[in-house]
């Protein structure tokens, strides 16, 4: 072989010889890519990606050969209509070889170790000198990759000028022209799409989880769900340890592998690289900066927990999807109604959820209390229609701003459903706030028959909330001292509520934020001391925590004779057991109620799970999703007050 092949080899190899070398080529260049984890960023740019994937280094290498190879046929085609599209694409294959023998160098470890010491002694604001032998091999190295790099345009030169018959040089400017337009259109255009469409099949979209370590043995466990909507990216995070959930991510990103999102209102900021099926990367609040990996849940969105209560088919009752429409309101609700297959005249119970909006099944954290509560009613004779809530599932959005007066409206309407369905033994279940809509719902519909609350009010809204930062704090490691304190400021925020409406309310409530709950670090900070105030107000004034906030169970509980049963947990720090259990039994007492029962549940926690201490951070950790006593003693009551005929 002598200097004249192995410049122009074209001239010697025929098409299949030289087909054959370019695609072993290619094929081991994808390897060397995705082994060194490096990327054509551009078509003569290489730079590190520890990211790689094997099906990305293959596109790569797929696209700039094509996308080369059809902007040289063009001009090729202008000097000689007889110039083919296999000479054309054999040039561009095998200028790669001498450009594919450079990339593993860059792996050879004392020249690896030279770069990095150079790069060191250029990036550290120091007086370091790069060593002698340092400076020669990144000599040596780059001087190397540069003849390389010549050897391959005169390869792809000699290609071209064999494929066209090339004679005349103004042919080798159209030939330079191609080669810019391939690499601005490879750079700019299509590295970029084709790095983001495949970081997206990487499904970059999906459920993370990780721990945040904050102290020693202690973890915050940290759950972000995001979705691909069209061209960009949206995101919710959850927050279990402290029972919170579907938080709105303002920002979410992705770009070369990096993850970005950010919560503007919690001074939340993460930031990080994407390592298969992991995100190794930073998570910063209010500047306190910690170390957070998330890992893909592999089962897609479903639940990272396990939940050994949750029903699994082939059911032994009817199942059926209902939908109908809020008569009142014009709302249209959707749902499932479940009932056994035997009995006749069976009770039905309508399932009302706490609060935040959610679906169906009153799902938290994996668990489905109303799904195991349904599934156990069903096999023992009981019926339940359980429905999402307003803009979740298949149910609409309705008004803007609705209170649980107008949710009241929404079971009152399911309850009428059930009446047009020939059910005559209806009967409602609230849990929470489904405790405070089950009364008023009760007050007006003569078709109510008998009533469950569970952890339903039995003190006035205000005092709730009062109650619930005393005991939040408490169980969250607060001192009895900072609790109170808590607890006296939002008796401050209460009070307002109680003494003011709108817009005085609202004039008021900032005065007190901006008095008593801004942090002393915004103070001097306009934008986050308005941010701060905005949030809170849009909380405090909003018309569903006002109207929650004057509620009062008595306005109901003292007009209500059908039976009920009130349950609550004595762990329960979100609605104390013993002072709202008492209220409810005195309100029933005024009323002259007769058939009721209150219990308190020794152990259980407000979702009525066997917990710890009943702190909402145990909700997502119990597998448990409810205690099998509450299901068997619902169960019984039910059977007993609602006349089944057996």
């Amino acid at each position: 072989m002598n200097w004249k092949t192995i410049l122009n080899p074209f001239e010697r190899y025929s098409e299949k010889e030289l087909a054959l070398t370019g695609i072993l080529t290619l094929l081991l260049s994808v390897v060397l890519f995705w082994w060194l984890q490096q990327t054509n960023d551009g078509i003569y740019h290489i730079g590190p990606d520890p990211n790689l994937s094997f099906r990305q280094a293959i596109a790569e290498a797929i696209t700039y050969t094509l996308l080369v190879s059809i902007l040289l046929f063009i001009p090729g085609r202008i000097a000689n209509p007889k110039t083919r599209v296999i000479d054309i694409l054999n040039a561009t294959l095998i200028h790669r070889i001498p450009l594919t023998l450079g990339i593993p160098l860059i792996r050879i470890p004392f020249i690896k170790n030279a770069f990095e010491n150079i790069r060191q002694a250029y990036t550290n604001n120091t007086l370091h000198i790069p060593s002698a032998s340092d400076l020669l091999i990144m000599l040596t190295v780059a001087t190397l990759m540069l003849a390389l790099f010549i050897y391959a345009l005169i390869l792809l030169v000699n290609g071209f000028k064999t494929a066209a018959h090339i004679k005349k040089p103004v042919y080798y400017f159209l030939f330079a022209a191609a080669l810019i337009v391939s690499e601005i259109i490879y750079r700019s255009f299509l590295y970029p799409c084709l790095s983001t469409s495949l970081l997206f099949g990487q499904s970059i979209a999906g459920s993370w989880q990780g721990n945040l370590d904050i102290s020693a043995g202690r973890t915050i466990p940290l759950v972000i769900h995001i979705e691909q909507s069209g061209d960009s990216l949206k995101a919710v995070m959850d927050s279990p340890a402290q029972g919170v959930k579907e938080i709105p991510v303002d920002r979410t990103a992705f770009d070369s592998n990096l993850l970005r999102f950010e919560l503007h209102a919690l001074k939340i900021q993460y930031a990080g690289a994407l390592q298969g099926d992991s995100i190794a990367g930073t998570f910063t609040q209010a500047g306190y900066a910690l170390p957070l990996v998330l890992r893909k849940n592999k089962n897609g969105n479903k639940p990272f927990y396990h939940r050994p209560q949750e029903p699994q088919p082939p059911f032994s009752y009817h199942t059926e999807a209902v939908g109908f429409k809020n008569t009142t309101q014009g709302n249209r609700l959707a749902g499932t109604l479940t009932t056994p297959t035997a009995g006749q005249d069976f009770p039905v119970v309508v399932m009302i959820t706490g609060s935040g909006a959610q679906n169906r099944d009153e799902e938290l954290f994996g668990h489905k209390p109303f799904l195991v509560i349904a599934d156990y009613f069903a096999n023992h004779g009981i019926g339940s229609l359980r429905l999402d809530d307003r803009g979740v599932g298949g149910s609409e959005k309705g008004k803007a701003d609705p209170t649980s007066a107008d949710f009241a409206t929404d079971i009152h309407s399911a309850v009428e459903y059930l009446v047009q369905r020939g059910f005559k033994n209806t009967g409602l279940l609230g849990h929470s706030e489904g405790g405070v809509i089950a009364p008023i719902v009760a007050t007006k519909n003569p078709n109510v028959k008998f009533m469950i609350l569970m952890a339903g009010l039995g003190v006035t809204g205000a005092e709730l909330n009062v109650q619930q930062i005393r005991l939040l704090n408490k169980v969250m490691g607060a001192t009895d001292a900072t609790a109170e304190k808590r607890a006296a400021e939002t008796q401050v925020v209460v009070n307002a509520i109680l003494k003011y409406r709108q817009p005085e309310l609202g004039t008021e409530l900032e005065k007190i934020y901006s008095r008593i709950f801004l942090p002393d670090s915004m103070q001097q900070n306009a934008r986050e001391k308005n941010d701060f105030i905005r949030q809170q107000l849009s909380r405090a004034s909003a018309p569903w925590f006002v109207f929650l906030t004057r509620y009062n169970p008595n306005d109901y509980l003292t007009c209500i004779k059908i039976p009920v049963l009130a349950l609550n947990g004595s762990l329960d720090v979100q609605v104390a057991a013993k002072e709202n259990l008492a209220g409810i039994k005195a309100g029933l007492e005024k009323a002259g109620n007769k058939n009721f029962e209150v219990k308190e549940l020794p152990g259980l926690n407000h979702l009525f799970q066997e917990a710890g201490t009943g702190a909402p951070s145990e909700y997502a950790q119990i597998e448990q999703t409810m205690a099998p006593a509450v299901l068997e003693l619902m169960t019984r009551w039910i059977l007993k007050n609602a006349g089944t005929k057996h």
